[in-house]
């Protein structure tokens, strides 16, 4: 897989897509700053590292390992993927061994089921006429077992799984536990409750995650397909998480981060990326960098690029992500730089939006969706496929964009318009208001703006930064898109992240805010991702509209965001998810 990442990000410039050339070094091996191809090395002391210089817009972008870009995108993409059960007989180096029975369905035959498929039943108490005594109905549910193959090769039979559930303790209280994770629910709580010990109570999480990952997988291969037949609008934005301490002697806590991406029209969640890898060695990659003092080399260097494996090297936080504490890497698993988490994430996106004729993209106001977005869309961009821009608001920081200045200049322009225009309605002058604004960008004295100042008095959203270039055939469709300016899709998805998961609950701060700490908090991040899966696909299949129906008093049927897409035709419950099995849905 060939990728190569460092060219300029800016969709107007000539260089936009044209990958920079590696330096010639000096005698002392140190770089040379001309590239050769229109691009320059800019040493910056704010980061202490290069930075690559496109001499023709003279705009400066973080260097990107492309390895590291790679082996996180191969990462994210591997989760979630079904093991296809194959011939076990490795004792006699069988050539079916590997050979998976759905890929190489005429190597293998059934053989039968194990003796274990039954049915079984569920005594029901029903109140009688009357006041008579109750009565008890039994109603009988199938329970799979085991699917026999045997290999045509060695003769060699082995089992297949068909009820996910089938060795389970305490499987009874499955759909219940499930159900308390989705809404609020509390580790130790549920321990007391239910007389679990907590060990139990995780590797049903575990598992609960794993049967979101298959079910959500099953559904989503026509997603793809649908999202080919419509213009879907989307958001995306970080979310950043606390994870608690495990050393007393050092309370500093991890923090973790999320980012998503949302369907504004049906509110589907297509990705919720975290920057945490709990499934990679850490102990090898931690010795290694060590070993062999990654840390004394650029980022775009190292072997394992993609990792923040020194506490030094945690990303300062800040004020606006209410963040304001010393912060540590975890203990157990491994951080994920956001720079590449971030670019693992657009992968992902782009993979479900490839067949798209044409899609809209809304992102907030991060620094690392002005480099990332470009890297991984610079095809699609150049193909003139999509519209994406970058949105800002009065809260974070657009205000200063309309200083006096700017607003005398905005509502002069209005009034000349409104003038040549007495016939027109309110919503068609904001349109001939941002068309003028790609010719005339509404500037402060002096400077020169990226920034298209919004005209709707109304909205949130202070301006927006085009992402993708502005041509002359895109003016007028991308005025029409600036009028749904929207970043309430994932908006809305961190509100239910927030209220409805606990672990992921606002920190509380101690009097002296010295400390921050969450009562509910993980003290390993990965349950916090899994519980984000897990919400996730329960958000998309089982979750629907009816309260904001309500609310509209509109007689609709409540549906899901995955029926609003379209890959599902009913309201999935707990059970669906728990009972889902690969294996039967391909054998039975």
């Amino acid at each position: 897989m060939m990728v190569q990442l460092n060219f300029c990000k800016n969709a107007d410039c000539c260089n936009f897509g044209v990958a920079a050339k590696n330096p010639r070094l000096k005698p002392d091996r140190t770089p040379n700053r001309g590239l050769g191809n229109k691009y320059k090395l800019t040493y910056s002391k704010r980061v202490s590292s290069y930075l690559l210089t496109c001499q023709l817009c003279n705009e400066s972008f973080t260097m990107i390992n492309n390895r590291a870009h790679v082996q996180e995108s191969i990462r994210i993409d591997s989760i979630g993927v079904p093991n296809e059960p194959s011939c076990t007989n490795r004792s006699k180096d069988c050539c079916n061994v590997g050979k998976g029975i759905y890929s190489y369905p005429s190597i293998y035959k059934k053989n039968g089921f194990t003796r274990k498929t039954r049915s079984w039943a569920i005594p029901i108490v029903e109140k009688g006429r009357n006041n008579s005594k109750p009565k008890t109905k039994v109603e009988m549910q199938l329970m799979h077992g085991s699917q026999r193959f045997q290999c045509k090769s060695c003769g060699k039979n082995f089992s297949v799984v068909l009820d996910p559930q089938q060795k389970h303790y305490r499987r009874d209280i499955n759909e219940q536990l499930y159900l308390a994770f989705v809404n609020k629910g509390i580790v130790n709580r549920q321990t007391d409750l239910l007389g679990l010990n907590p060990q139990t109570v995780y590797d049903k999480i575990d598992f609960f995650y794993q049967q979101s990952l298959l079910f959500s997988r099953f559904h989503e291969v026509t997603l793809k397909s649908r999202f080919a037949e419509v213009s879907p609008v989307l958001s995306c934005d970080r979310q950043y998480y606390l994870s608690n301490w495990n050393d007393t002697h050092t309370p500093m806590p991890s923090r973790i981060v999320n980012t998503s991406t949302v369907d504004n029209l049906s509110g589907y969640v297509l990705a919720s990326t975290v920057n945490f890898d709990s499934t990679s060695d850490s102990n090898y990659i931690k010795s290694e960098y060590k070993r062999k003092k990654e840390g004394d080399k650029p980022r775009y260097y190292r072997r394992f690029a993609q990792y923040i494996l020194s506490d030094d090297e945690v990303e300062s936080p800040t004020d606006n992500n209410f963040i304001n504490v010393p912060l540590q890497i975890p203990r157990k698993g491994l951080l994920v730089h956001q720079t590449y988490s971030t670019l693992a994430h657009f992968e992902k996106v782009k993979g479900l939006l490839i067949d798209c004729p044409r899609f809209i993209y809304f992102l907030d106001n991060d620094s690392g969706f002005k480099l990332g977005f470009p890297s991984v869309f610079q095809d699609l961009i150049t193909q003139d496929k999509l519209y994406a821009y970058i949105l800002t608001t009065d809260k974070s920081g657009g205000a200063n964009l309309l200083d006096a200045g700017m607003t005398e200049e905005l509502k002069t322009r209005a009034l000349a318009l409104q003038a040549e225009y007495p016939d027109e309605s309110e919503k068609q002058l904001w349109q001939r208001m941002w068309k003028t604004q790609f010719d005339r960008p509404v500037t402060q004295p002096g400077k020169r703006s990226e920034w298209l100042i919004n005209p709707n008095p109304n909205s949130r959203y202070v301006a927006v930064q085009p992402l993708t270039g502005i041509n002359e055939d895109s003016i007028e469709q991308a005025s029409m898109i600036l009028q749904s300016t929207s970043l309430n899709g994932v908006d809305n998805w961190f509100q239910v992240l927030r209220r409805l998961v606990n672990m992921l609950e606002r920190p509380v701060t101690s009097a002296t805010n010295s400390k921050r700490w969450n009562a509910y908090a993980g003290y390993n991040p990965t349950w916090m991702c899994k519980l984000i899966e897990i919400m996730r696909v329960y958000n998309n299949f089982c979750r629907t509209n009816e309260k904001s129906l309500k609310q509209k008093r509109s007689k609709d049927e409540p549906t899901t965001p995955a029926q609003r897409v379209g890959i599902v035709d009913k309201v999935c419950s707990a059970q669906d998810i728990l009972n889902f099995s690969f294996n039967r849905e391909f054998i039975l």
